[in-house]
């Protein structure tokens, strides 16, 4: 997926808008983006969404410090 970074920023933003501060709600919210950048045609056919997917709920880690040095 050739947008990683794109989706790991809108991710981020929902959750932080959200409170988001669980791997369970992160990997949540990266299906729903995830669904609904393929629902809207923002992915090309051919993408490995899965592979993304996995990749961005990984990136749970990264999030949490990034909140983490907010408070």
């Amino acid at each position: 997926m050739e947008n990683v970074t794109e989706l790991y920023n809108e991710v981020a933003n929902r959750a932080k808008d959200l409170g988001v501060a669980d791997q369970q709600a992160w990997d949540d919210m990266v299906e729903e983006v995830v669904e609904e950048y393929r629902s809207q045609g923002l992915t090309e056919e051919d993408d490995d969404t899965e592979g993304g997917e996995e990749e961005l709920k990984a990136m749970f880690s990264r999030y949490y410090s990034e909140i983490r040095g907010q408070e």
